[in-house]
């Protein structure tokens, strides 16, 4: 009887035993370090590395529309060999139709749709990955810009007229002018000087329109580009206009 309660007792205590070592197992780290998540993990089917990738190609292709359309329409960017006039709606149009075309390429080439691409390009950001951001171009900026000179353009007449178109390379510019009324008649001179973008007729960027002085001075900062005078006199017998750098 006394061998069955002690049998009886030591079975128990095995059972105990092993139910304390496996709380045990549960409860504490693992002997055997688990393995850390990836740092690099697949989104939408794409690691890291090629995410990275993406982004890089991305900014690399907008930048070079960007830049490219500064050299051809910013304002600040006369003294750029490839620059064609002095136009922020031109630049902003032409610069949005190449990213457009970079995101359609991009999709294309990676075959992601147009989502992922806008999830590449925020993470990108809010990651910080690396770029090759350029900046922009040399050519461009008030620096560079006022650096450019062009002889003083003068323009004569006795009527009205309109002048041959000229160039002008500076972001800033002086608009001197003058005028002779007729003698017999100076109370009645009446002359307005009006400087229009190349290829414009209704919407001036300049006008001076005199009161009872004959000469004077105006500032412009309507940037470089090619433009023309337009004159409406009468009763006048001379006028002249001079256009310099600032």
């Amino acid at each position: 009887m006394i061998k069955k309660i002690v049998i009886a007792i030591f079975v128990v205590l095995v059972v105990v035993i092993a139910l304390i070592a496996i709380g045990t197992s549960e409860s504490s780290p693992s002997s055997t370090p688990t393995e850390e998540p990836q740092q690099e993990e697949n989104l939408h089917g794409l690691s890291e590395a090629t995410r990275m990738q993406i982004y890089r190609e991305i900014v690399l292709c907008e930048q070079v529309a960007d830049r490219n359309a500064m050299r051809h329409y910013h304002p600040e960017c006369g003294s750029c060999p490839e620059f064609i006039e002095a136009d922020m709606e031109k630049y902003l149009n032409e610069s949005s139709d190449s990213i457009a075309n970079c995101k359609e390429t991009i999709t294309s080439q990676y075959n992601i749709t147009e989502d992922i691409y806008w999830d590449i390009v925020v993470e990108g950001i809010e990651s910080n990955w690396p770029t090759d951001y350029q900046g922009i171009p040399d050519c461009c900026g008030p620096q560079s810009v006022s650096t450019v000179t062009f002889t003083p353009i003068t323009i004569t007449g006795s009527g009205s007229e309109k002048s041959a178109p000229f160039t002008i390379t500076t972001s800033e510019w002086i608009i001197d002018w003058e005028y002779e009324p007729e003698p017999e008649y100076p109370d009645m001179a009446v002359v307005s000087f009006f400087i229009y973008p190349r290829g414009e007729t209704a919407m001036y960027t300049e006008a001076i329109m005199p009161g009872s002085e004959t000469s004077g001075s105006s500032y412009s900062y309507a940037g470089p580009g090619d433009y023309y005078v337009e004159v409406i006199a009468a009763n006048v017998l001379s006028w002249e206009v001079v256009i310099s750098p600032a």
